[in-house]
């Protein structure tokens, strides 16, 4: 095998003869292995490598110890999350400047550390690992800004939504400003239900007359299509293509810039649309700087 020369000390016939006797047991019985702790299982390790086996003395936690440990009585039948009360809100919050730079996954790191820091009784789920309760919405791009990040969280402790906001805004980057906070009921949708549309507005880097011409007439010709086709890759490797064309809604021009409304969240059956990717069907060789403007419902009012 191509690292065979990587020589671990044990022999590959011991390997081979292990393989064999793992289809051998009987799976309707306890069929238990001993290991190298209860007796020698000519591995050949010590034989070839020289070495003999040295065990630590059992580890003995103590009398104070074995107490503190001692598993407590717990009612099955009660559920953790019924034992304390939780209040929800939902921020809305720019992401701006260097923080385009930012992967969804390390925005979500950087303001965990930040809830951390503001000192706020923030809610925690329950398990095995607990996590906080917060949900960062829906992702945006790499290098795109937003001015209407929506993020949901929870708290043990019913602050005043002003308190929330001063309290999270002495601990967060500059280029990431509350808009507001707002209470809302643990029952409300997730964001990503609530969300149907999202407006964005499309720059053109070199903000000269001929760019944003250009850019109007390749957004009139492509939009004017009965489809759209674009080729979306999932998460398993495979190439699908989708037509893309309901799920742009309405747009316009504006000082030399592209307002258009795109699908986003996971509410219905038409796929959301990443401002990115149709920036690459109507403009592939032009450099845009990409904004979130605001979420919309399904009846297009503002979240």
């Amino acid at each position: 095998l191509p690292w065979d020369f990587i020589d671990v000390g044990i022999d590959k016939d011991w390997f081979k003869k292990e393989y064999k006797k793992a289809f051998e047991v009987d799976s309707t019985s306890c069929h238990i292995v001993p290991t190298c702790q209860q007796t020698c299982v000519n591995c050949g390790v010590c034989k070839n490598l020289g070495v003999k086996k040295v065990y630590d003395e059992p580890f003995d936690s103590g009398i104070q110890a074995s107490q503190i440990l001692k598993p407590q009585d717990f009612d099955p039948s009660v559920c953790p999350k019924d034992i304390k009360e939780t209040f929800k809100y939902r921020i809305k919050i720019t992401k701006t400047g260097l923080l385009k730079y930012f992967s969804h996954l390390d925005w979500q790191n950087t303001f965990f550390k930040a809830v951390t820091r503001s000192g706020l009784d923030v809610a925690f789920s329950y398990g095995f690992n607990p996590t906080m309760k917060i949900s960062m919405g829906i992702a945006l791009p790499l290098f795109c800004e937003s001015l209407t990040e929506l993020i949901d969280i929870e708290f043990y402790t019913h602050y005043d939504v002003e308190f929330i906001k001063e309290s999270l805004q002495k601990v967060l980057m500059e280029n990431s400003k509350i808009l507001s906070v707002c209470e809302i009921s643990k029952s409300e949708k997730a964001i990503d239900q609530k969300v149907c549309w999202a407006q964005y507005k499309i720059t053109p880097v070199l903000g000269d007359i001929a760019n944003f011409e250009k850019l109007v007439y390749n957004t009139e010709r492509i939009l004017s299509l009965d489809e759209i086709l674009v080729e979306k890759k999932n998460k398993k490797g495979l190439v699908k293509t989708t037509n893309i064309r309901k799920s742009i809604g309405t747009y316009r021009f504006e000082n030399g810039c592209l307002f258009i409304v795109l699908k986003s969240g996971q509410n219905s059956e038409i796929p959301s649309l990443r401002a990115d990717t149709l920036m690459e069907v109507i403009a592939p060789d032009m450099e845009v700087d990409i904004v979130r403007v605001k979420f919309l419902t399904g009846s297009l009012h503002e979240l």
